[in-house]
């Protein structure tokens, strides 16, 4: 803010605060509130502006696209503190180091989401409390537009600030004053949340314990230092070149590095004006040949892990940002079900974690378990996460459960169940129109058999197939359904129709905050680590057997069928039965 005096003496009691809240937008998702005062005489005073935004599941894997949208401020917020699924960064948790004070945790993937993009007092009434009273409007317990589960984020920054200089000497009395109000940076972002919650961490933290942390700490360059940068860092400019020009070639960069390698040996680990070494360029790059070559030429262990850099990351971190923005834009071009990580991310990222001397297994492993996301390390073939192996298990052996309490009342001997019985049946519009219109009660057994099945299969840790859902269905010395299995899978049935029935059941048990609720009362819940992977429902999906390019239940009216290609049976499932 700009230290200028006011033209206008004004009583704070003269103003009138205003709330409103401006449409919805993307189907309600977000919607714009604004605050204003005006004064009776010199009229529109002050401002302020936010998104708030609805946590509902339908954003859930699209949230980057809304924030996008709106703002380069809030697909920055995206990148920083809340991720594709509108959860908080485990690293803003769980890190020792990223967590800051740690008084942020994961309620903040739960409520509606306030940002604050725009706070402007008129520059004739500054300084005399407008900003605050507004401030107060927004936060106060009883507005309308927050509860006790609202998060309210802001950057403080000033948008009048034109150069480095100008933002530093302006932000410690905006920080400072929504410090007041009980806003605490998030981690060790840029960014500050307030809840209206007294007794959250944050509200009792004193504002002086708060984090302090310089983003201006390193200098940025400016066009009359950039020959010079070329000069001093010809390896780090032939990665991350200053200016518009474009990056050099992987074989020019390996060339650059040999040629000052060959001229000063400890070229390779200097650290440019930002504080980046070349390995820390090369990871944030994703270049696996560049880091190949870099680690050829000796002990990096200390460059891959020093923090103290413009980005506040060491070149692991640095790589797994690049990794999750990769895979965020091919999720966007290509589509969620088809992406994973690629090979060539997979093992820089083992090569970064083996030489700073962490235990990472072998590569395979690697290739096997971390091309799908998974940070918490226990994902099922690193794409089925703990918690969604959980509600599996349960959605699946409820179906059964339920499903065989209510055969004797949907369904009368030898006779198919009538349209109404069979919609009172668990998963039933998960079975195409073109079965359910004669179906009779060893069919559905069948379906419900193979639920208990996934569930049994779920239940042994190991990771569910189509085929060993089968091998477990056909397992004699189980008790339940292996001659209905059989006709199920005999007269068409397929596999995929129960797993896409338990797919989407946990997915909406995951998006439903009562449910959540419920299991967050279990111990056995709370133990199961949180992982990005928890609501890769299209990936489970995917890497269970279901095509993405086949349209898949609930199946509602003939008109959308296509007969031929519903009914028809998964190949080589009869010769499993036969060869079981």
């Amino acid at each position: 803010m700009t230290n200028i005096a006011s033209t206008i003496t004004i009583s704070l009691a003269d103003l009138r605060c205003e709330s409103q809240k401006i449409g919805g937008q993307r189907g309600g998702c977000i919607s714009d509130v604004r605050l204003t005062a005006t004064h009776p005489q010199h009229g529109l005073l002050g401002t302020l502006k936010a998104y708030k935004i609805a946590p509902i599941y339908q954003l859930k894997g699209s949230f980057f696209e809304l924030l996008d949208s709106k703002s380069a401020e809030l697909s920055d917020f995206g990148a920083k503190v809340l991720d594709n699924n509108m959860n908080v960064y485990s690293k803003l948790v769980d890190d020792e180091y990223h967590k800051g004070t740690g008084c942020w945790g994961r309620e903040m993937n739960e409520g509606s989401i306030m940002f604050i993009h725009e706070l402007e007092v008129d520059r004739r009434v500054e300084h005399q409390g407008i900003g605050t009273r507004l401030l107060q409007e927004l936060v106060a317990p009883n507005n309308y537009h927050v509860n006790p589960k609202t998060i309210i984020y802001c950057w403080p920054s000033s948008s009048r600030a034109r150069s480095v200089d100008e933002c530093c000497e302006s932000l410690p009395p905006i920080v400072n004053f929504f410090r007041k109000f009980g806003f605490r940076r998030v981690g060790r972002t840029t960014y500050f949340a307030h809840t209206t919650d007294a007794q959250h961490p944050s509200r009792l933290l004193p504002a002086s314990d708060d984090l302090a942390v310089d983003h201006y700490k390193f200098s940025r360059p400016v066009d009359e230092a950039m020959d010079r940068l070329r000069k001093d860092y010809p390896i780090h400019t032939a990665m991350n070149p200053p200016g518009l020009r474009s990056a050099s070639t992987t074989e020019d960069i390996i060339a650059a590095i040999h040629t000052a390698y060959t001229q000063d040996p400890a070229s390779v680990h200097i650290r440019d004006e930002q504080g980046l070494s070349p390995i820390h360029i090369a990871a944030s790059k994703g270049n696996l040949e560049v880091v190949k070559t870099l680690l050829s030429l000796g002990d990096a262990r200390d460059d891959i892990l020093c923090r103290d850099n413009i980005n506040d990351r060491n070149a692991m971190e640095a790589h797994e940002e690049h990794m999750q923005i990769s895979l965020a834009v091919r999720q966007i071009t290509i589509g969620p079900s088809e992406c994973d990580s690629s090979k060539s991310d997979l093992t820089l990222q083992h090569l970064l974690k083996q030489a700073a001397g962490e235990d990472v297994g072998s590569l395979e492993d690697q290739l096997t378990k971390g091309g799908f996301g998974c940070i918490c390390g226990q994902c099922r073939g690193g794409w089925l996460s703990p918690r969604v192996a959980h509600i599996m298990q349960l959605e699946a052996r409820e179906a059964f459960y339920v499903g065989t309490l209510m055969v004797p009342m949907a369904f009368q001997k030898y006779r198919p169940a009538c349209a109404w019985n069979v919609t009172t049946l668990p998963g039933t519009d998960y079975i195409p129109v073109y079965f359910r219109q004669n179906m009779y009660q060893s069919f559905y057994k069948g379906f419900i058999s193979l639920s208990r099945a996934l569930s049994r299969v779920i239940e042994r840790d190991v990771i569910p197939t189509l085929q060993g859902i089968i091998s477990e269905a056909g397992n004699s010395g189980q008790w339940y359904g292996d001659r209905e299995v059989q006709h199920y899978v005999g007269k068409g049935g397929r596999v995929e129709y129960p797993v896409d029935y338990v797919v989407d059941a946990a997915r909406k048990h995951m998006a439903d905050e009562a449910m959540l609720e419920e299991l967050e009362k279990s111990e056995a819940w709370r133990a199961l680590p949180v992982c990005v992977n928890d609501m890769q429902f299209d990936l489970v999906r995917r890497r269970m057997g279901l095509s993405a390019s086949q349209r898949w239940g609930p199946y509602y009216d003939e008109g959308d069928e296509d007969g031929p290609i519903v009914a028809a049976g998964l190949p080589g499932l009869p010769s499993a039965w036969e060869h079981r």
